[in-house]
């Protein structure tokens, strides 16, 4: 026996003849490492082995006699004990037993821890069962508990696999849910992207193009295959290539957006592109260059884009002189809101690009305010977001720096969704906005090249040009004679009174209202082109053009509006005429269309009276 697994082994012995019992203590007392416990009744008997059962220290084996008293059968003692503990080894010791084996068996179980012992028996044979069954009993207690051990291990493995597995299918369903909301976050990219007017690229850290969207497709009528995977040098000529990198480079190194004119060749014609140059970070570094670029060359006059493309042969571009030194020192290049020095460096010095972004962008934002409003309200935040974002990155193509600066403030308000942040950033945002506005009907009038003389192409000191008498006489000469329509006394503005004879082509009378019979025709219905020449011509198209832009409330007319400035720059009028030409300009560049129609017609009036005046009938 294996006296480690207990320190004592316990053999139960139920007899009632005093000679048995002691026979049994004789026997068991040559093992120094069992306890014996003798019990006469059978009550007893069933009573110690519960005990045992309940204080854990279970008896190996049982010598019981069927002949002791008991309640019941002399299988009752045994039957009872087996119910207590039912890994107990029976020996089953008696000298008559009239129930058949198989009856035994079936009411003391299992038959493996069973035996049978006739009376009287031998030493040899008590120390026999003593030796085999305590064994067996210990080597099967000790399974019992290796099985118990392992079993509480499998359940504990079972339940740590169980939680691994609840663990697994929320990270599965994490998974499929962030998968389905990339999958949702592609979609709606590609959607946004799809209807971008504007084309739009990402490229990785070395320049080779990563995506772009549809818009850039049809711009530069190429394929996604055409750009994917390949660099700048693999699609524009080499000088190009330069620039392009140079910028890329600046982004990816300063991590900041950068705003520039590109000029990229398209179907043998140079193509110029606003394009907004932005860092995409992953943990905190810029890794990729996003670009968005809208294509500016329609925006610009034709004149002017021509003169661009001369510029892209290899011709010298002639620069507009804006701006006096007298006026440079008074602070006109860095009025309040813009740092005008600042965009047109950025530029090379073109202000006719300058003043064409610097309109755009007023026209674009003057509605900004009410349409912010609207998404805050609606508690779109994002959106509004976006709307920031996208004006600080138009503020900063302008050098509009305290707007760009406002604009970013807007931007982290809506970020942090933060009503009365937003309500502070907002007001800010509007004061810079005015400032611009205001800034902007400052500006010196930009002339449009190809008007007058060769030569005539700046403001700058040459904005007042003093004709020769001959040269004013000419021109006096045909505004005074160049109409002869009849004031038929049903003219909507009274008080404009007809040029010469009733040889008129249009003989009717009308007010400015009508774009095809305009009142300005009163001053100049017909030139004889032999007589006066092109620029006179164009003088009329441009009165014709501005009146019908007045009419349709449309901003066209500022153009026309600086190209009649430049031809009246060359005749000195009295200072109420120009006083009445700087109000129609404040007036259409303000947008208030129906008061610049009122100033024009007393302009016109003025000019009639001063051609009439005395001084002037000698030199016409």
């Amino acid at each position: 026996m294996d006296d480690s697994l207990y320190d004592r082994l316990r053999i139960l012995v139920v007899d009632d003849e005093k000679i048995i019992v002691e026979k049994y203590k004789t026997i068991l007392s040559s093992f120094p490492s069992i306890d014996v416990t003798v019990c006469h009744q059978g009550e007893d008997a069933v009573r110690a082995a519960e005990g045992a059962v309940a204080e854990n220290r279970h008896y190996a084996l049982a010598f019981l006699d069927l002949g002791i008293p008991a309640k019941q059968d002399e299988l009752w003692t045994a039957e009872n004990i087996r119910k207590s503990d039912p890994f107990l080894e029976i020996v089953i010791v008696t000298a008559y037993c009239n129930i058949p084996l198989k009856e035994i068996i079936r009411r003391v179980p299992p038959a493996d821890k069973l035996l049978y012992l006739q009376k009287p028996f031998d030493a040899v044979e008590i120390e026999q069962f003593v030796l085999a069954l305590g064994t067996k009993w210990q080597k099967e207690t000790q399974l019992r508990k290796d099985s118990d051990l392992l079993k509480h291990q499998f359940q504990a493995q079972s339940e740590e696999l169980k939680k691994a597995l609840e663990e697994l299918k929320e990270e599965n369903a994490a998974r499929r849910s962030a998968d389905e909301t990339c999958a949702e976050c592609k979609e709606i990219f590609d959607a946004f992207m799809k209807y971008q007017p504007a084309a739009a690229f990402i490229k990785d850290h070395d320049g080779r193009y990563l995506y772009v969207n549809q818009a850039y497709k049809t711009a530069f009528r190429c394929e996604s295959a055409d750009r994917i995977g390949k660099s700048d040098e693999d699609i524009w000529p080499v000088q190009v290539t330069e620039n392009l990198k140079a910028t890329d480079q600046s982004v990816i190194s300063q991590g900041k957006t950068l705003n520039i004119i590109e000029a990229l060749p398209l179907n043998d014609k140079i193509q110029y592109y606003l394009t907004s140059k932005f860092p995409i970070f992953r943990q905190g570094k810029p890794v990729f260059i996003g670009g968005i670029a809208v294509n500016l060359t329609d925006r610009l006059t034709d004149l002017a884009a021509d003169k661009m493309q001369e510029v892209s042969e290899g011709t010298r571009e002639t620069r507009i002189p804006v701006v006096s030194e007298e006026e440079n020192g008074a602070g006109l290049m860095s009025l309040p809101g813009l740092d005008i020095g600042d965009a047109l460096k950025r530029l090379e010095g073109s202000w006719e690009l300058y003043a064409d972004l610097l309109s755009c962008f007023c026209e674009d934002k003057k509605d900004f305010s009410i349409k912010f409003k609207e998404l805050i309200e609606k508690k779109n935040f994002e959106t509004a977001l976006i709307s920031a974002h996208a004006l600080k990155g138009s503020a900063a193509t302008i050098s509009a720096t305290k707007l760009r600066d406002a604009a970013k403030a807007l931007e982290d308000a809506c970020a942090a969704e933060d009503e009365a942040m937003i309500i502070v950033a907002l007001k800010n945002v509007e004061n810079a906005l005015k400032k611009v506005e205001t800034s902007f009907g400052r500006l010196p009038s930009v002339p449009k090249l190809g008007l007058g003389n060769e030569g005539d192409q700046g403001l700058g000191n040459e904005r007042e040009v003093i004709l020769s008498d001959s040269e004013e006489s000419e021109i006096l000469h045909f505004i005074q004679n160049g109409g002869n329509r009849q004031n038929d006394g049903n003219t909507e503005y009274p008080g404009i009174e007809p040029f010469g004879d009733e040889n008129c082509e249009n003989p009717q009378s009308s007010g400015l209202e009508n774009p095809e019979h305009s009142e300005i025709q009163l001053l100049c219905p017909e030139i004889d082109e032999a007589r006066y020449g092109q620029p006179f011509e164009n003088l009329l198209e441009l009165f014709r053009k501005f009146d019908k832009c007045l009419q349709e409330s449309d901003p066209a007319g500022a153009g026309y509006l600086q190209e009649i400035e430049i031809f009246f720059s060359k005749v000195r009028f009295n200072s109420e005429i120009e006083s009445l030409f700087g109000k129609l300009s404040e007036q259409t560049y303000n947008y208030s269309f129906d008061a610049a129609r009122e100033t024009l017609i007393l302009l016109i009036r003025n000019i009639q009276n001063y051609i009439r005046s005395p001084g002037h009938e000698k030199r016409t």
